[in-house]
């Protein structure tokens, strides 16, 4: 009852461009779920999924410093409210120094969370 749908997104930069990598889309009867899958920001690209997802999950570097491989925590705190409140960041450093909930994000998924959907 689901329908898995890959798409294009941007990774790491290299000399020619950016790493591809795909996204997925998941979407039943009742829900659709964004799944960046280990990508840069890029609201540019993403806006209209975004939009229409009941849920995101979009991975979030942490750390002191940028990558420039992932989204940061500082690029992602820039979401509209209304996206950030159903976004949940993943793949982010052991050593958080970020308030997910209280900076409008869902939250962090933490080791072990089961989150159901319809």
């Amino acid at each position: 009852g689901l329908q898995l749908t890959p798409f294009f997104s941007y990774h790491a930069p290299q000399e020619d461009g950016y790493m591809p990598c795909f996204g997925l889309w998941i979407e039943s009867e009742k829900t659709k779920i964004f799944l960046s899958n280990d990508s840069q920001y890029t609201p540019e690209y993403h806006e209209q999924r975004f939009q229409a997802a009941d849920y995101i999950f979009h991975d979030c570097e942490t750390g002191e410093f940028k990558s420039g491989v992932h989204a940061h925590y500082t690029e992602l705190i820039q979401m509209a409210p209304d996206i950030k409140k159903k976004t949940y960041l993943y793949h982010y450093e052991d050593r958080t120094l970020y308030d997910a909930p209280k900076d409008g994000f869902a939250g962090f998924v933490l080791p072990g969370q089961i989150i159901e959907f319809e």
